[in-house]
Parts: C-alpha cells; structure tokens; sequence
C-alpha cells in the first residue's frame, strides 16, 4: 500500500535531499499580505484624489504600488531563502530588509524633489501600504498551518 507523498500525491515518499523544502506558510503570508496591501493602496490614492486631487492621488497610489512591489519582492526573497539556503534564514532575512529599505528609501529621495509628483502622497501611500502589507504578514503567520513536529504516534496506522 502507498502513503501519499509529501507533495500530497500518492506513491513513493519523496526524500528531502532529491527536492528543496516548500513553506506554504510563505505562500499564506504573501496572500495575506496582498488582500491587505491591496485595498489599501487603492483607498489611498482616493483619498489623496478626494483631498488634493488627481496628482495627489496618482502620487498615493504610486506610493501604495511601490510599497507593494518591495514588500513582495522581499517576501519572495525570503521564500527563495528557506527553499535553497537552509541554516542561513536569519541573515538571509536580514539581507531582505536592508535591501527593500535600501530600495524604498532610495526611491522617496530620488522623488522628494520632482514638481510631477506630490511626494507627501507619495510617502503617505507607501507607509499606509507598507503598514497594511506588515499587518497581512502577521495575521498570514498566525493563522497558516504549520506542522511543528512530525513524530509517528503508538497507535498510528500509517
């Protein structure tokens, strides 16, 4: 009789060293994250719109898309991290950060100083959507799935 697989489908167990580890805790965290970020952005460039008009708006959104795009990336980092670099998570983890800061803040000083675009919009949109994606990571990590210890019980049939 076969035991379904680690991948859920059925036949022979699929040995750690012949495939990398998937987390679908990351892929729950990035979910969440996005039906959180999402909204927000959008909400914020309406509100720079109904406030200041369109190029505050724009510039809102623009800041929410930013926010989005980083945060993202970043948790893909990290994804890429924990499935090819095992024992590194914490440095790795660290590299991310310094690296979506390093692209946020670069960005907010190359166009503090451009007439285009209202870059206190701007900057509001990022860190509403930097915020709301931050609150989906947590609330994406408290409620995924995790298997803590995989131990086979006494009166275990499989």
């Amino acid at each position: 009789m076969t035991s379904p697989s680690l991948d859920g489908a059925t036949g022979e167990s699929t040995s750690a060293k012949s495939r990398p580890p998937r987390h679908p805790v990351v892929t729950v965290m990035n979910r969440r994250a996005l039906i959180w970020a999402v909204p927000v952005a959008f909400v914020a460039g309406s509100v720079g719109w109904a406030l200041e008009g369109p190029g505050a708006g724009g510039a809102a959104l623009i800041g929410g898309v930013l926010a989005i795009v980083a945060f993202t990336a970043g948790i893909w980092g990290i994804g890429m991290v924990l499935n090819h670099l095992p024992g590194v998570e914490i440095v790795g983890a660290l590299a991310v950060f310094l690296i979506q800061l390093l692209v946020l803040v670069s960005a907010v000083v190359l166009v503090q100083d451009q007439a285009w675009l209202n870059s206190r919009a701007a900057a509001l949109g990022l860190f509403a959507t930097a915020l709301s994606h931050q609150i989906g990571l947590v609330t994406g990590y408290l409620s995924a799935r995790m298997l803590i210890v995989d131990t086979p019980l006494p009166n275990d049939s499989m």
